[in-house]
């Protein structure tokens, strides 16, 4: 995210550029479409990743869709203690349906905490975190104008359309980058 890029300048090694995961997800499906490989869409709210299956059929017919997963996934809080068989549950179906590329949306840093749990058991080649993309892909979710994009201010965007949501994600990462 910006914060990165700008920590890398303040640092003295800057980083060239900012690579959203929105800026990515048509690049990626693209790529894999002309290799004709497979996807597992995981997450998402409730109903949306089927959409995205539903656009990337229309979009990129090559791209074969393997297996579609929105379920409740805990990384916190009390329902951990069945977590671990939900996991295997969902372990299951991925490695079952054997894609080439898991596209993992369950957000920052809920996707992150269930992939590094999860990691040693997946039966994947590549695994991505992708935050937010099957909602911006069907159109559900709007991104920053274009001039806050290029400016760094997409997360501010974000906070403002999803304060409830947000406040404390980006406190919590401001605090963080703030420490070291």
């Amino acid at each position: 995210g910006m914060p990165l890029v700008w920590l890398s300048k303040w640092l003295g090694n800057p980083l060239k550029e900012r690579v959203t995961g929105q800026d990515l997800f048509p690049l990626l499906l693209k790529a894999l479409d002309n290799a004709q490989l497979s996807v597992y869409l995981l997450g998402g709210e409730h109903g949306v990743a089927w959409k995205a299956a539903d656009k990337i059929k229309k979009e990129h017919p090559h791209l074969h869709i393997a297996g579609i997963s929105d379920p409740i996934i805990y990384t916190k809080g009390e329902s951990l203690e069945n977590a671990a068989e939900r996991d295997l549950l969902i372990l299951e179906d991925i490695n079952k349906s054997a894609p080439d590329v898991l596209l993992i949306q369950l957000g920052n840093p809920k996707q992150e905490i269930w992939f590094d749990r999860v990691r040693n058991h997946l039966k994947v080649p590549v695994s991505i975190g992708i935050g937010g993309s099957f909602e911006r892909y069907v159109g559900t979710v709007s991104r920053a104008p274009r001039w806050m994009q290029k400016i760094g201010l997409e997360w501010f965007y974000r906070l403002i359309k999803e304060p409830k949501r947000l406040w404390k994600r980006y406190a919590g990462d401001f605090f963080k980058m703030s420490y070291y």
